[in-house]
């Protein structure tokens, strides 16, 4: 099953679209579905950051009169998903999706210890509408030789997440649309 990422936000555009397909095209091949996963998967750049997520929300919100329109601290997980975290961090940002003009941003406090430098912590967020097409994009990337930042797995916030990084040095959230 095919989907098509177009990425724009301010100053870049990454066009015309990266294309993923099961297989090699041949002739012939019917074209139309690429365009029917255009409008149905979700592309959000997504910015992790150690330890300041909280003072970027409010700067994006001040300088681009933007909205949170979705916050989840560290304290509102689950019990059993928190129970190893240090009490000085229950009030760090574990998801928050930020709206202004057409942009859809997600930020993270780093609650995984990914080693983060400052010019690697945007990445793309593709969320599919269930496990298995997440999970057979998540092994294609996998295949193709992408480094797994974290393995696929159930979370306590979707059936089934990814994290790689292609041979691009771009790096991908694979994410299943929650349910609820």
């Amino acid at each position: 099953m095919p989907f098509n990422v177009l990425v724009s936000c301010g100053c870049f555009t990454i066009s015309p679209f990266l294309t993923v397909l099961p297989s090699p095209l041949k002739k012939g091949d019917d074209l139309s579905i690429p365009l029917l996963y255009f409008f149905t998967l979700q592309q959000n750049p997504y910015f992790l950051i150690t330890n300041n997520a909280e003072k970027l929300r409010i700067r994006l919100e001040e300088l681009f009169n933007a909205n949170t329109v979705y916050i989840q601290r560290i304290k509102d997980r689950p019990l059993e998903a928190r129970k190893d975290v240090d009490e000085r961090d229950l009030e760090k940002i574990d998801q928050c999706v930020i709206l202004f003009g057409d942009v859809k941003l997600m930020i993270a406090d780093d609650t995984e210890g990914l080693p983060i430098t400052k010019g690697n912590n945007v990445s793309l967020c593709v969320t599919f509408e269930n496990v298995e097409d997440t999970k057979r994009i998540y092994d294609k990337f996998v295949e193709l030789g992408s480094e797994i930042l974290l393995p696929f797995a159930p979370k306590f916030y979707t059936e089934g997440y990814g994290y790689v990084k292609d041979e691009f040095g771009i790096a991908y959230h694979l994410f299943t649309k929650r349910k609820n």
